[in-house]
């Protein structure tokens, strides 16, 4: 655009005072410089605010869109319609290596971001002791009676993030009575004298690493268990959730001593282990970044602004990103949402049949089956969409 400012015409005579013509001269030269300045500034902010309400405006359009495209097939990945899972076919004969094992974990992502079925998918996968299980699935068939196959520390985080969620959504009698029931658990059922998850015994370290919600000191119970074990803070964790609910903690007994579960821990120390485990994990299976994220939501939603840093493999990914911004959306988060999602719905559309097993965002992007996208089993794609268009 080019603006033209007509100066006055000035005449010169003998009778002009020269002065007064140079400081006429030098003020108008003045404003006509401000003028156009102030002319540029206001269209070029125009321009900026108006491409930027557009652009907000297409991208809530294309989203809920995409969303709603994907939504038909991503229902075929649901066992009795609350149940995510990878493998469908196996909704009726639930078995260790189905496809609900992560279904508690996602199932809390997913309540939390307004998949209200999710809820009933963690609610159902309680026992009437208040044991908490992998799905319904496994606990109406007792597949995986205890250790890693029963439940684990990352279904851990869904169930946290589930109850502070439901307190979110105005029902916050429902979650201390969730997590009431929980923690009496918890106190009922001790493993080696400790608070845990689920049953473990010294047979398995995987089901001890799995389970136990107490750290566990180096050469504690000997071989094979001669290495440091530090689970640091876990039970520190599930206590702030705990308390944010006004939930009982569990208690128990060492000698006289009486110990409240997460007693001598802070969540700053679940948080440091989490970023180890991600910071240490093999390149392309970094699942503990996607962990550490969740851990990191379920503070903030607490009102803990605690941050963690994205790994340089998750660079790309639009959750840890979400999460890390203080959960709040930006260009760069909305275009990766729509374009690793929209290639998700193509190849679905395109086969089927395919590979359709994965939570895209606990992936990295180095990951060895990338682009991982490609195989979303459709509910990853919605939770995030969920968190950005609501």
């Amino acid at each position: 655009m080019e603006i033209t400012l007509m100066l006055p015409q000035i005449k010169f005579s003998s009778r002009f005072p020269i002065p007064i013509l140079k400081v006429t001269l030098s003020l108008l030269i003045k404003a006509r410089a401000l003028i156009l300045a102030f002319f540029c500034i206001n269209i070029f902010s125009y321009s900026l605010l108006s491409k930027e309400v557009l652009a907000v405006q297409i991208t809530n359009q294309s989203l809920a869109a995409l969303r709603e495209q994907i939504r038909p097939w991503a229902n075929k990945y649901r066992c009795e319609g609350i149940t995510p899972t990878k493998t469908p076919a196996q909704c009726n004969s639930p078995s260790t290596g189905s496809g609900d094992a992560d279904s508690i974990l996602f199932s809390g992502i997913l309540y939390y971001s307004g998949e209200k079925w999710a809820g009933q998918n963690i609610e159902n996968s309680k026992d009437g002791e208040g044991g908490m299980w992998r799905s319904p699935q496994r606990l109406r068939a007792r597949v995986g009676e205890w250790g890693i196959n029963r439940f684990s520390q990352d279904q851990m985080l869904g169930v946290l993030l589930y109850l502070v969620a439901q307190k979110k959504y105005g029902n916050p009698n429902k979650a201390r009575e969730f997590a009431d029931h929980w923690s009496s658990w918890m106190e009922n059922h001790l493993s080696q004298s400790r608070f845990a998850l689920c049953p473990w015994d010294l047979t398995s370290l995987v089901s001890l690493d799995a389970c136990t919600l107490d750290d566990i000191s180096v050469d504690e119970f000997g071989a094979p268990f001669k290495i440091p074990l530090a689970i640091k803070g876990r039970g520190a964790m599930v206590r702030r959730v705990f308390d944010y609910v006004d939930a009982h903690s569990p208690v128990r007994r060492s000698g006289f001593r009486r110990i409240r579960l997460g007693d001598g821990k802070d969540v700053s120390d679940y948080i440091e282990y989490l970023n180890l485990l991600c910071k240490y994990s093999s390149t392309g299976g970094k699942y503990n970044c996607h962990f550490a994220q969740v851990a990191s939501l379920i503070l903030q939603e607490m009102g803990d602004d605690r941050r963690i840093k994205v790994d340089p493999e998750f660079l790309q990914n639009p959750f840890a990103l979400w999460v890390n911004n203080g959960r709040k959306q930006t260009g760069q988060i909305r275009e990766l949402v729509y374009n690793r999602c929209s290639a998700a719905h193509q190849t679905h559309a395109a086969n089927p049949n395919r590979r359709h097993d994965q939570w895209t965002w606990e992936r990295s992007d180095k990951d060895k089956d990338s682009p991982v996208w490609e195989k979303s089993f459709g509910w990853d794609c919605i939770a995030m969409i969920n968190l950005l268009v609501k």
